[in-house]
């Protein structure tokens, strides 16, 4: 839960935050995962990978509201 909500003044939701990046570095401009194999390349597939891995990991567990 402290995920998406820290309960202080600026929250971020990081799993809202990282689904955005995904987005942003596989070249997307509508917000779809569409084009994901077009933008993977030697350079930038260690990091697509981790932020694959962080959605996943934020989305396994008891945690229904990250799902």
């Amino acid at each position: 839960n402290f995920l998406r909500c820290q309960n202080n003044k600026n929250n971020y939701n990081l799993v809202c935050e990282t689904l955005q990046f995904l987005d942003c570095i596989c070249g997307s401009t509508t917000g779809g995962l569409g084009l994901l194999g077009l933008y993977i390349n030697e350079k930038n597939v260690a990091l697509i990978n981790q932020t694959v891995e962080s959605l996943t990991e934020y989305c396994q567990g008891p945690c229904h509201e990250n799902q």
